[in-house]
């Protein structure tokens, strides 16, 4: 795993909503699979997900691989707050998904908020290009 895959977590008091970053490369995604998901963010209980902005600024590609799609959501359901998105086209200022599905998960207990990668024609290991920015515009509401 690279240095920035993992969690992050720890909003500030404040009940503002506010954007939390995150970049990948092509090798945060090396697996033995076609597909592979990790925790992006730990929801704390009472934090709600008010909107989540993916968009690549070099597209995933490599071997015999054919498509790549990247989505967000919780184990069990990991399209949930952001659907598959197609990382395998082409980069471009207006490629990007703005997904605005909202959500609260617990009052009381934390929620790992999934990214997951999904490749098509050979495992994820074979990537040899790609970047992808993730944003989550998260808020304390208890």
């Amino acid at each position: 795993m690279a240095n920035n895959q993992g969690s992050f977590s720890g909003l500030n008091s404040s009940d503002k909503p506010m954007w939390i970053e995150r970049t990948y490369v092509f090798g945060d995604f090396s697996a033995a699979g076609l597909t592979l998901d990790f925790e992006l963010f730990d929801l704390q209980g009472g934090e709600k997900i008010h909107g989540i902005f993916l968009i690549h600024t070099s597209s995933f590609i490599g071997g015999t691989i054919s498509a790549v799609t990247m989505s967000v959501g919780i184990a069990g359901n990991l399209v949930k707050y952001a659907p598959a998105f197609d990382v395998f086209q082409a980069a471009g200022n207006t490629v990007f998904q703005d997904s605005e599905i909202t959500g609260v998960e617990d009052f009381g207990s934390s929620t790992s908020i999934r990214l997951a990668a999904t490749s098509v024609g050979a495992n994820l290991d074979q990537l040899t290009q790609g970047v992808l920015e993730v944003r989550l515009l998260v808020s304390k509401i208890r």
